[in-house]
């Protein structure tokens, strides 16, 4: 069964305890996910699906409201209420009792909401019912967050072509020919897109793409494909895994382009704390990183401690690759630069 039926069974299931144990009028789930990051109503209970959110139906502003802050919001009567008296759906619907609450996942990011209303009666929901709402969005968000971690991954042939699609566009971006690179990464991409669900494959695609933009100056598009892979990661709660370190220092790179130097740091920084709580100090991704954070301490003058880090990457790129790899000689330059800009002698 695929995933996208797996979700949409859960929430008929959380809809169906929602409506036998509050009893209201109006009841919907509506989730936000894919490549828009849009809310979409999965289910509802008295009104149709399709006009959940339809301006006149649902107060969308105290949605919107949940979504942004988190929080749950009860209203005991929404004809006096001083925020929502006045709106289009409170005057058009008789609008009396509402609960709306976040469905949040561990790592904090809200993915929809669980709504319920009754507009003949206020006081219709009590406060032991609202935090039993609250609750089943918290129980929601947890399932979502288990469920997403185990997609499946799409059959051998679809990965194999899409690894070879890849690896001729990084060969074509490694020789500076950026058009074939856009073309090649854009295609694997849209490949890794359509596969179901939003995975660490297409948050790799979405990163390679942006790193060609990047290197063009194209920074707006870049940081556009960045953020999509990295709130990818944080509904996966990956967002503090490895997996996320190379869309983080391709952000921070962002960033050190456009001359926030202190914003890149802390990216950087970021990366390393996360790879060193992994528990593994050899990992390859600390190169770059510790690159990245010698280039930023060397800009502000910093040369001892921009020696160290580049120190450190040239030790890590000497065991991962030998003593004669390319990486080791970029690395070996930077510090040369390094040391010789503090007046000691070469390492």
């Amino acid at each position: 069964m695929q995933h996208e039926q797996k979700l949409e069974e859960l929430f008929r299931k959380a809809l169906e305890e929602m409506v036998e144990r509050l009893k209201p009028q109006r009841a919907f789930i509506a989730y936000r996910a894919g490549r828009e990051d849009k809310l979409v109503p999965i289910c509802a209970h008295g009104l149709p699906v399709s006009s959940v959110l339809v301006t006149g139906e649902i107060s969308l502003g105290l949605i919107t409201g949940v979504l942004q802050t988190g929080e749950a919001v009860h209203t005991l009567d929404a004809q006096n209420h001083p925020q929502l008296s006045e709106r289009t759906s409170v005057v058009l619907t008789g609008l009396r009792s509402v609960i709306c609450a976040p469905i949040a996942q561990p790592s904090g990011l809200t993915v929809g909401v669980l709504y319920a209303d009754d507009r003949v009666h206020e006081a219709a929901f009590k406060e032991g019912e609202v935090a039993w709402v609250r609750e089943l969005g918290v129980w929601l968000g947890r399932q979502i967050s288990d469920l997403l971690q185990h997609w499946e991954e799409p059959d051998e042939q679809e990965l194999v072509g899409w690894n070879r699609i890849r690896q001729k566009g990084l060969e074509a971006f490694g020789e500076g020919r950026y058009a074939d690179a856009l073309r090649l990464l854009a295609r694997a991409r849209d490949l890794a897109d359509s596969w179901p669900g939003e995975g660490p494959k297409l948050c790799l695609s979405l990163n390679e793409l942006a790193e060609v933009h990047r290197a063009q100056g194209e920074l707006d598009e870049a940081e556009k494909l960045l953020s999509r892979a990295l709130e990818i990661l944080e509904r996966l709660s990956r967002d503090r895994h490895p997996d996320a370190v190379p869309c983080l220092n391709n952000l921070g790179g962002i960033h050190f382009a456009r001359g926030n130097s202190a914003r890149a740091e802390a990216l950087y920084t970021y990366c390393l704390d996360i790879l060193e709580a992994s528990g593994n100090g050899r990992n390859p991704r600390l190169i770059a990183v510790l690159n990245n954070i010698g280039t930023v301490c060397l800009e502000r003058g910093d040369v001892e401690k921009a020696a160290r880090h580049y120190r450190r990457a040239v030790e890590l790129a000497v065991m991962a690759f030998g003593e004669h790899h390319p990486a080791v000689l970029r690395c070996r330059e930077r510090l040369d630069e390094c040391t010789r800009a503090s007046g000691l002698r070469p390492v």
